[in-house]
């Protein structure tokens, strides 16, 4: 069973959100899962990127990137960053307390969850640490 470390209150792994991890991440060590979607651009936006640390069936972080800036000076930088191991969400560099956030982390992951389902990312990557 997947879990968030620490498991501050609030927060939880969305169902479904857990049966596509568990179905990416086999056994037990330190992974990064990136989800990205060729389609995303700083020009046209899109699908953004997302990264997850799993520790032993612990989410540790959720992450996901964004552009900032525009034309050949756009950067992908943190959007959103859950980081459950320090126990703050931060948002394009401002953090707060993961109490701030919880309803956002709901949010968010159903919105992961639909556009995974839909096909979104069309890149799927699991690497072991």
């Amino acid at each position: 069973m997947l879990k968030i470390v620490g498991s501050p209150a609030g927060y939880a792994i969305n169902r479904v959100l857990e049966d596509i991890m568990n179905s990416l991440v086999k056994e037990n060590g330190d992974y990064i899962v990136s989800f990205k979607s060729s389609d995303y651009s700083a020009e046209k936006g899109g699908y953004r990127p997302v990264e997850v640390m799993i520790r032993d069936s612990q989410v540790i972080y959720v992450t996901d990137f964004t552009y900032v800036g525009s034309g050949p000076f756009a950067e992908l930088v943190k959007g959103m960053d859950w980081d459950f191991a320090a126990g703050e969400c931060g948002q394009t560099g401002m953090y707060y307390g993961l109490e701030e956030a919880a309803e956002l982390w709901r949010l968010y992951q159903s919105n992961f969850v639909d556009y995974f389902k839909a096909g979104k990312f069309d890149d799927v990557t699991v690497n072991l640490l």
